[in-house]
């Protein structure tokens, strides 16, 4: 680990525009050159790359909630589906249509038209 601190302090300068891999490699090394890189942007650079790390949170965020939401709708299609083909089911037993109604949850009209 010091080789690599060593490899950083005397490499990587002002005119470095890309790090060795050894240093990217390493987790520790890899944060600081993410800080020396940030440390050397100006104030209007900082706030596009704030803006930028922050639009990409945002985005994550929003599909991960468009995924759970479409899992959810999923979901609850595939419940009332299930329970309208044993709505059917118990309806071609015979069953009268208010016990079906009771085991089921369904409306009695919403059975009658099955």
């Amino acid at each position: 680990m010091a080789v690599l601190w060593l490899r950083f302090l005397t490499e990587i300068a002002e005119d470095t525009i890309e790090a060795p891999a050894e240093l990217m490699e390493n987790e520790a090394t890899r944060k600081a050159l993410g800080l020396v890189e940030k440390s050397a942007m100006t104030e209007g650079q900082l706030y596009a790359y704030e803006r930028f790390w922050m639009s990409v949170v945002d985005e994550r965020i929003i599909r991960e909630a468009a995924v759970k939401k479409g899992y959810n709708e999923g979901w609850e299609k595939g419940k009332m589906e299930g329970l309208y083909f044993a709505a059917r089911n118990m309806k071609q037993l015979g069953l009268p249509i208010t016990d079906i109604a009771k085991a089921t949850g369904l409306s009695e009209k919403v059975i009658a038209n099955l």
